[in-house]
């Protein structure tokens, strides 16, 4: 699939970081639906069918590996991508079977990188 194509969900609490991450991605050719909790973005998942899901692990309602593990519960095929600043966010991934992660604070080329192994991986 094309990734012009490709519908990523952005799950970010942190306004600054959602809207750089929605740029970058926007940007780079995505089609971005971005959102602030988990309770929103299990509303985008039943309303609309995204490719990746990219999501904080500190969420305001919901861990990101929980909300990771919802997810491929209901569309298995859901590419992945947990995000932290915490620094076993590998560890954390690897545990929700993630299929990449990323730690905030890196370069964004290597955002841009783990979307594309994410996507890779799940495809």
């Amino acid at each position: 699939m094309n990734q012009r194509t490709q519908r990523v969900l952005l799950v970010e609490d942190d306004a600054d970081v959602r809207e750089l991450l929605r740029i970058v991605l926007a940007q780079t050719g995505y089609t971005v639906n971005a959102v602030e909790d988990g309770q929103c973005a299990k509303a985008a998942l039943q309303t609309a069918c995204h490719d990746l899901l990219i999501t904080d692990y500190h969420l305001p309602d919901i861990q990101g590996n929980l909300l990771i593990s919802y997810a491929r519960s209901v569309y298995p095929c859901l590419a992945t991508l947990l995000i932290s600043a915490e620094p076993g966010v590998a560890h954390i991934a690897a545990l929700c079977h993630a299929h990449a992660w990323f730690v905030k604070g890196q370069p964004l080329a290597g955002f841009l990188a783990a979307v594309t192994a994410a996507l890779d991986r799940a495809g």
